[in-house]
């Protein structure tokens, strides 16, 4: 379990894909609670307005059709503004 990343609300979190291994087809970010709540591409920007945690979810797809999927519960914690 990863410490979650503190952040305000309004603010954004920028997720890159780290997969190694052999190259994949295809990416689905999960991002609930999130703007956007998903995604398909190596990098996303997602903005979170409401206080709370919140999971991330990686799940890729490589040229074997092998799909492999990386959670990570209450990654991100939105604060208050002040």
């Amino acid at each position: 379990m990863s410490i979650p990343l503190k952040i305000y609300q309004y603010q954004s979190v920028v997720y890159n894909d780290t997969t190694t291994g052999a190259s994949h087809l295809g990416l689905s970010w999960s991002f609930p609670g999130g703007n956007p709540s998903s995604g398909t591409g190596t990098t996303e920007i997602v903005y979170y307005n409401v206080p709370g945690f919140y999971t991330v979810t990686l799940t890729a797809t490589d040229v074997y059709g092998t799909t492999k999927a990386l959670v990570e519960p209450s990654l991100i914690e939105v604060a208050a503004s002040s």
